[in-house]
């Protein structure tokens, strides 16, 4: 009779279900295309966002 396998820890499970996965390659999309996906580098917008002034809003200067 073949003895048992060992017991392990759920960290040790979790340890070697986390080695088994690989990252999926980059893709770069179009924003309407992205609903549900998560980023895989830091997102840097292109212009300052809002282009106004906060003082515009408050009325301050």
């Amino acid at each position: 009779m073949d003895s048992p396998a060992p017991l392990r820890t759920a960290r040790e499970h979790a340890r070697r279900a986390v080695a088994l996965v690989e990252p999926l390659p980059v893709v770069d999309l179009a924003l309407d295309e992205v609903v549900g996906a998560v980023l895989a580098r830091e997102l840097v917008a292109l212009l300052d966002l809002p282009r106004s002034t906060p003082q515009r809003w408050t009325g301050t200067r």
